[in-house]
């Protein structure tokens, strides 16, 4: 579980891409932290479609008026509560959320541990 801690005083919003300190094979190399209506939210900075990056700068992937996460790449929109695609190349994919909490004058973005989700092609709820 990686976790980074963010001077408040540091963030330039409304979105910000941010370097986890330290890189681990097959995991996104970065998040992008996201200010909106006094609230903080947290998403890795990839893209399921390809699983490259929603976009290069924070601020190119969010879309301050609608409240969209946007993939700079392919122009798939995602909600920012629960990372859902609701437009684009993986509509129903979702973008990995993270656990943003404020300690004091800081931002405290956690990488939980997910547990898997399997889908099977041509099996219904009940097979799976």
């Amino acid at each position: 579980m990686r976790q980074i801690r963010i001077p408040i005083e540091s963030f330039e919003g409304p979105c910000q891409r941010i370097d986890w300190p330290e890189a681990r094979e097959g995991r996104p190399d970065s998040i992008l932290l996201i200010r909106r209506q006094e609230r903080w939210h947290a998403v890795q900075n990839h893209c399921p479609h390809w699983r490259m990056p929603l976009a290069e700068r924070g601020p190119d992937a969010f879309d301050e008026q609608s409240g969209y996460v946007v993939c700079t790449s392919h122009a798939a929109i995602f909600q920012l509560r629960d990372g859902l695609c609701v437009s684009g190349p993986c509509v129903d994919d979702r973008l990995d959320v993270l656990d943003v909490q404020v300690d004091g004058d800081m931002i405290v973005v956690t990488e939980a541990r997910r547990s898997l989700s399997l889908s099977f092609v041509g099996l219904s709820a009940s097979e799976e």
